[in-house]
């Protein structure tokens, strides 16, 4: 299973700094310290094999990262949107 089988644009998604920070700017960690939960703009292919995911980060630049670099922490029903979090789980209204 992908990535893309997992999670679509518009979803949102937690980054794992402790997997990403080596190759990110100083910019962009700042950003992701502020809130790592971004929201899904497109998809990469990496290598050739891989798939990249494209967020919006809190500064409201893109940045790419790896697949296991991510977490899908948003599910969506018909009317429903569901976000997951370590500790809880938010229910809305979707608005989409």
């Amino acid at each position: 299973m992908t990535i893309l089988d997992k999670v679509k644009i518009g979803n949102s998604v937690k980054v794992n700094l402790e997997l990403s920070k080596d190759r990110l700017t100083k910019e962009t960690i700042e950003a992701i310290n502020i809130s790592s939960v971004c929201t899904i703009n497109d998809f990469k292919i990496t290598d050739g094999m891989g798939i990249g995911v494209i967020v919006n980060l809190s500064n409201g630049k893109d940045e790419w990262f790896f697949e296991n670099e991510i977490q899908n922490i948003c599910i969506t029903n018909p009317g429903i949107t569901f976000v997951l979090f370590p500790d809880r789980i938010f229910a809305g209204k979707s608005i989409r």
